[in-house]
């Protein structure tokens, strides 16, 4: 793939179920004794429900968003966070900001929030005349065009895009099939792009029209990660895949276990990670060739999101829990 504009790296990401709290407060007793040997730390943030997405803008300042429809805010690089609701009757699936103030959350029942004041206020933007599509992803590309992505439920689990051009107050709904939609990304020197089942779909015109590579069949792709030419790729039934011309060829990697992957992250060429259902945190060293599992970790939960402020790399999941670690290669 080829960019014609460079952009700074940013992706959007996935959701899963909640595990039991009397679980989790097992595993907190049980991991107490290692914590200070543990490379990674964990946050309880003040909920119980899922933490399907999170986004940092900027170094110090970082959104969340759960299942419940609440959204959590951290002024401080990830030390402190503040919750607050969006809808009780939302059930939010990826949240993303372009700046610190102007910011997007989706989920299920086509709904879309929109806000502009750093979340104080948002604004009920969902389809009108769509009430079935469950959005797992959404991004700005500029400040005013914004996609969307997600699918239909049903046994096809149709792929869904929508776009705005009016920074995310209307919304259209582009002609582009494929089964389940993944996540959106775009990083410098990459066009924003998303995986469906065996593809990958990227746009160099902002998301007015796409075109498609293959990537790995047999599997559905949920998340892509790009830094300069190396790419990794992950989803359900342990899919991973890393390429290192930019996407236009994938090698498949073989790993153990069935565990959804819903997350990916590059930090440099050589370091990256993935992460999904079971506790699953994986890293590679060298651009997506190798995985090997992280621990310990503070807690083992479902995991739904991995983000990077630039100096942290955070990984979010059930019963509100956030886990850090430093960047480190």
């Amino acid at each position: 793939m080829d960019s014609k504009k460079a952009m700074t790296n940013r992706q959007t990401k996935n959701r899963l179920h909640r595990t039991p709290f009397v679980l989790i407060t097992l595993l907190l007793c049980l991991a107490a004794g290692n914590l200070s040997a543990a490379q990674w730390r964990a946050k309880r943030v003040p909920l119980e429900e899922t933490i399907a997405g999170i986004c940092f803008p900027s170094s110090q300042i970082g959104y969340v968003v759960t299942s419940g429809g609440k959204y959590g805010a951290t002024y401080d690089g990830g030390e402190s966070w503040t919750v607050f609701s969006i809808s009780d009757k939302a059930v939010l699936e990826d949240v993303f900001f372009r700046t610190n103030d102007t910011g997007l959350a989706v989920g299920r029942r086509g709904q879309i929030y929109r806000t502009i004041d750093g979340g104080k206020q948002w604004e009920d933007r969902r389809l009108k005349d769509d009430s079935t599509t469950w959005f797992t992803s959404a991004l700005f590309l500029t400040d005013s065009i914004a996609l969307a992505t997600g699918l239909t439920p049903g046994a096809n689990m149709d792929g869904v895009l929508y776009r705005s051009t009016d920074a995310g107050i209307t919304w259209k709904k582009l002609d582009i099939t494929g089964m389940r939609f993944g996540e959106l990304f775009v990083g410098k020197g990459v066009p924003v792009c998303f995986q469906s089942y065996g593809k990958l779909h990227y746009s160099t015109d902002m998301g007015a029209t796409w075109q498609s590579l293959a990537t790995v069949s047999g599997k559905p792709g949920r998340s892509t990660a790009f830094y300069n030419n190396t790419g990794i790729i992950c989803g359900s039934d342990a899919m991973c895949a890393f390429s290192s011309d930019r996407g236009k060829t994938w090698t498949s990697v073989p790993l153990e276990g069935e565990a959804a992957l819903t997350s990916s992250l590059l930090i440099s060429d050589s370091l990256g990670f993935v992460a999904g259902t079971g506790g699953h945190i994986l890293a590679t060293r060298d651009g997506g060739r190798t995985w090997k599992k992280e621990v310990p970790l503070p807690v083992t939960v479902d995991f739904a999101d991995l983000a990077s402020n630039g100096k942290r790399i955070f990984a979010v999941g059930a019963s509100g829990f956030i886990l850090f670690r430093e960047i480190k290669e």
